[in-house]
């Protein structure tokens, strides 16, 4: 007799669709990225509310979603939107840290905002 088979958290489950909480993630983060050039204020609120109302009351899948996307994503080019987000009552320091720590390699040559203590924007630059 085999053991039964038991599903991780954020993997697909038996019927082989995605556990809930990964597809909301994913959801949200797809809505950001969508847009994430877009540098006029109220498509930035548009996205904003967009990403709030998807969300529910899922604080927590949000703000990794969009502490996740701020550090992999912030640079030049994103940096309207990502600026916006960072100003949402939401805590995500850690997860802007670890997106921001976990694509070190694969920024090689990309030009990066280095942001000061503070979270203002210190200069354009590679890491």
């Amino acid at each position: 007799m085999s053991a039964p088979r038991r599903t991780v958290p954020g993997m697909r489950s038996r019927s082989g669709s995605l556990d809930p909480d990964t597809a909301l993630g994913i959801k949200i983060g797809a809505t950001i990225s969508r847009d994430r050039y877009e540098t006029d204020p109220a498509e930035i609120q548009r996205i904003i509310n967009d990403i709030y109302k998807i969300a529910g009351d899922r604080l927590d899948i949000l703000t990794e979603e969009v502490g996740r996307f701020t550090g992999f994503y912030e640079d030049q080019h994103t940096i309207t939107l990502t600026t916006a987000l960072r100003t949402l009552p939401l805590d995500m320091a850690d997860a802007i840290a670890l997106a921001d720590h976990a694509d070190g390699p694969l920024q090689r040559g990309r030009n990066r905002l280095e942001r000061g203590p503070g979270g203002d924007v210190a200069g354009e630059g590679t890491r």
